[in-house]
């Protein structure tokens, strides 16, 4: 598939479905997470082509650790440079600059098992 084709398919996806889960979840979102969604779900994509012999944790531990990243950055440029106030984790044990902690890292984890059957799905019925 071209990469650009395949960014599409995954940043609408996954852009989409990271805006209902924090509406299930919180009952609102904000546009920054689905921008985060959809690049989650291409670097879901990414890193099951990069590794894809490796266990489903290896590359949900990846993929969490990615999803943690750009949840910091975002959360730093939205929440602290513009203060827009979309998400507060100060109240979170073992939060960095109130923005990301471990209770979150291991949902993403969790939420990654799906994704990744997800990006696999795809990847059988569009790469053949």
């Amino acid at each position: 598939m071209k990469k650009w084709r395949a960014f599409l398919i995954y940043f609408i996806l996954g852009s989409s479905l990271y805006g209902l889960i924090e509406i299930a979840y919180r009952n609102r979102t904000h546009w920054s997470m689905l921008i985060v969604g959809g690049i989650a779900l291409y670097a879901i994509y990414v890193i099951s082509n990069d590794f894809p012999e490796k266990s489903i944790y290896f590359k949900c531990f990846i993929s969490s650790a990615v999803i943690t990243v750009l949840e910091l950055f975002t959360g730093i440029l939205v929440n602290i440079v513009f203060k827009m106030g979309v998400w507060d984790y100060h109240n979170m044990p073992f939060n960095v600059l109130g923005q990301i902690c471990p209770l979150f890292s291991a949902l993403w984890f969790l939420i990654s098992i799906p994704a990744n059957a997800l990006v696999s799905c795809i990847k059988t019925y569009t790469e053949k």
